[in-house]
Protein backbone atom coordinates (compact mmCIF):
# COMPACT_ATOMS: atom_id res chain seq x y z
CA UNK A 1 0.00 0.00 0.00
CA UNK A 2 2.79 2.44 0.86
CA UNK A 3 5.07 1.30 -1.97
CA UNK A 4 7.95 0.21 0.27
CA UNK A 5 10.65 -1.76 -1.53
CA UNK A 6 13.05 -4.19 0.16
CA UNK A 7 11.82 -3.32 3.64
CA UNK A 8 13.36 -5.73 6.16
CA UNK A 9 12.51 -4.67 9.72
CA UNK A 10 14.69 -5.83 12.57
CA UNK A 11 13.88 -6.80 16.13
CA UNK A 12 13.77 -3.16 17.21
CA UNK A 13 11.04 -2.41 14.69
CA UNK A 14 9.11 -5.55 15.67
CA UNK A 15 9.26 -4.48 19.31
CA UNK A 16 7.91 -1.02 18.45
CA UNK A 17 5.11 -2.57 16.37
CA UNK A 18 4.15 -4.90 19.22
CA UNK A 19 3.99 -1.96 21.63
CA UNK A 20 1.86 -0.04 19.15
CA UNK A 21 -0.42 -3.04 18.59
CA UNK A 22 -1.08 -3.43 22.32
CA UNK A 23 -1.89 0.27 22.63
CA UNK A 24 -4.27 0.09 19.67
CA UNK A 25 -5.99 -2.95 21.19
CA UNK A 26 -6.46 -1.05 24.45
CA UNK A 27 -7.81 1.98 22.59
CA UNK A 28 -10.23 -0.20 20.63
CA UNK A 29 -11.58 -1.65 23.87
CA UNK A 30 -11.93 1.89 25.24
CA UNK A 31 -14.00 2.84 22.17
CA UNK A 32 -16.27 -0.19 22.65
CA UNK A 33 -16.71 0.84 26.29
CA UNK A 34 -17.54 4.43 25.31
CA UNK A 35 -20.04 3.27 22.67
CA UNK A 36 -22.18 1.68 25.39
CA UNK A 37 -23.03 5.18 26.70
CA UNK A 38 -22.10 7.51 23.86
CA UNK A 39 -23.58 10.71 25.28
CA UNK A 40 -22.08 10.35 28.74
CA UNK A 41 -18.70 9.30 27.36
CA UNK A 42 -18.49 11.74 24.45
CA UNK A 43 -15.18 13.03 25.80
CA UNK A 44 -13.57 9.88 24.41
CA UNK A 45 -14.23 11.35 20.95
CA UNK A 46 -11.89 14.24 21.70
CA UNK A 47 -9.21 11.91 23.01
CA UNK A 48 -9.55 9.73 19.93
CA UNK A 49 -9.26 12.74 17.64
CA UNK A 50 -5.96 13.56 19.37
CA UNK A 51 -4.73 9.99 18.82
CA UNK A 52 -5.65 10.10 15.11
CA UNK A 53 -3.95 13.49 14.79
CA UNK A 54 -0.82 11.96 16.31
CA UNK A 55 -0.97 9.16 13.75
CA UNK A 56 -1.31 11.80 11.06
CA UNK A 57 1.83 13.55 12.34
CA UNK A 58 3.66 10.23 12.20
CA UNK A 59 2.60 9.92 8.58
CA UNK A 60 3.82 13.44 7.83
CA UNK A 61 7.18 12.50 9.36
CA UNK A 62 7.31 9.37 7.19
CA UNK A 63 6.67 11.46 4.07
CA UNK A 64 9.18 14.20 4.92
CA UNK A 65 11.85 11.65 5.75
CA UNK A 66 11.39 10.03 2.36
CA UNK A 67 10.31 6.73 3.89
CA UNK A 68 6.88 6.86 2.20
CA UNK A 69 5.90 8.79 -0.90
CA UNK A 70 3.20 11.43 -0.51
CA UNK A 71 0.98 9.87 -3.16
CA UNK A 72 0.99 6.61 -1.19
CA UNK A 73 0.17 8.35 2.09
CA UNK A 74 -2.43 10.75 0.69
CA UNK A 75 -5.42 8.34 0.96
CA UNK A 76 -4.54 7.72 4.62
CA UNK A 77 -4.37 11.47 5.28
CA UNK A 78 -7.79 11.97 3.69
CA UNK A 79 -9.28 9.17 5.78
CA UNK A 80 -7.68 10.55 8.96
CA UNK A 81 -9.05 14.04 8.27
CA UNK A 82 -12.51 12.57 7.73
CA UNK A 83 -12.35 10.61 10.99
CA UNK A 84 -11.13 13.62 12.98
CA UNK A 85 -13.87 15.77 11.45
CA UNK A 86 -16.57 13.21 12.27
CA UNK A 87 -15.36 12.87 15.86
CA UNK A 88 -15.28 16.63 16.40
CA UNK A 89 -18.68 17.18 14.77
CA UNK A 90 -20.19 14.37 16.86
CA UNK A 91 -18.73 15.80 20.05
CA UNK A 92 -20.06 19.28 19.26
CA UNK A 93 -23.52 17.90 18.47
CA UNK A 94 -23.66 16.02 21.77
CA UNK A 95 -22.48 19.12 23.62
CA UNK A 96 -25.14 21.23 21.93
CA UNK A 97 -27.96 18.71 22.41
CA UNK A 98 -27.10 17.98 26.03
CA UNK A 99 -25.36 21.09 27.40
CA UNK A 100 -25.77 19.94 31.01
CA UNK A 101 -24.52 16.41 30.44
CA UNK A 102 -21.32 15.38 32.12
CA UNK A 103 -18.70 13.97 29.74
CA UNK A 104 -16.29 11.44 31.21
Amino acid sequence: MFGLQAFAPGYDYSYAMNVGASLMLGWTLLLFWAARRPVERAGVLLLTAIVVFGLMLAGVTAVFSGFVLLQNMLPVFVLQLCVISLFLISYLKVSRLCPGSRHE
